[in-house]
C-alpha cells in the first residue's frame, strides 16, 4: 500500500496517510481524470483531508488530484469513514472559458496541435490577469502534432482541449514539479 501524501496547493507537505480502505486513481489521455480515497477518520492525518488540498500517490508527481468533495459517514460498525474525491490536476481547466481577444469575435489559432493547445491555456490561464492560476506553468513547446486551425469563443477550456486532443491524438496533463514548486501543463504522445 503506497502512502497518500496530502499537499497544500503551494506543494508544501501537510501529512501522509498510509492506512486507507481504498484508493482509485483514473488518468485519462484526452482530458482530466479522477480519484477517490476512502479511509477511517481515526487514521493519522485524516483530519488534513480538506477541500482544495492536493493528494499524491506516493512520490508520483503525475498522479495528483485536487480534493473537491468530502463526506464523513458512520458505517455499520459505528466507525466514521471519510471519502474524498475530485479531478486530477487538469481539472482546474474546467474552471476557465476561452475568451476571444479584445475586439475579436473568436480566438483563432492556426498552427501545430501542441502550439494551439498551449495558446488557449496561456491565453485563458495567464494572459487575462483575473483568470491567472498562480501555481501553473506551461512546459516548453515542442511543436508536436499535425497542423490545425481552431477557433473558440466562450467554450469550456478543458472541453476545447479534449476536442483538439481527440482530433490530433495528442494527450495532455498537469503534473507537479517540486524543484520549480509549480504545476506544469504539458502535451504528450
Amino acid at each position: 500500500m503506497k502512502p497518500i501524501r496530502i499537499l497544500l496547493p503551494n506543494l508544501d507537505l501537510e501529512g501522509e496517510i498510509d492506512n486507507y480502505l481504498s484508493f482509485s486513481f483514473c488518468r485519462k489521455y484526452y482530458s482530466s481524470g479522477e480519484f477517490q480515497l476512502v479511509t477511517n477518520r481515526k487514521v493519522q492525518n485524516a483530519d488534513k483531508l480538506s477541500i482544495n488540498q492536493l493528494i499524491m500517490l506516493g512520490e508520483n508527481s503525475r498522479k495528483v488530484g485536487i480534493i473537491r468533495y468530502k463526506e464523513i459517514k458512520t458505517n455499520e460498525k459505528g466507525e466514521e469513514i471519510i471519502t474524498v474525491k475530485g479531478p486530477t490536476l487538469g481539472g482546474i481547466l474546467r474552471q476557465r472559458i476561452t475568451i476571444p481577444p479584445d475586439g475579436e469575435a473568436y480566438d483563432i489559432k492556426d498552427s501545430n496541435a501542441e502550439t494551439v493547445m498551449k495558446h488557449y491555456v496561456k491565453r485563458n490561464c495567464f494572459d487575462i490577469l483575473s483568470m491567472k492560476f498562480p501555481m501553473l506553468e506551461i512546459s516548453p513547446n515542442q511543436n508536436r502534432g499535425e497542423d490545425i486551425k481552431w477557433q473558440s469563443r466562450y467554450k469550456n477550456l478543458e472541453e476545447e482541449l479534449e476536442k483538439i486532443s481527440r482530433l490530433t491524438n495528442l494527450g495532455w496533463h498537469i503534473y507537479l514539479d517540486f524543484n520549480l514548486k509549480r504545476w506544469i501543463f504539458d502535451i504528450y504522445n
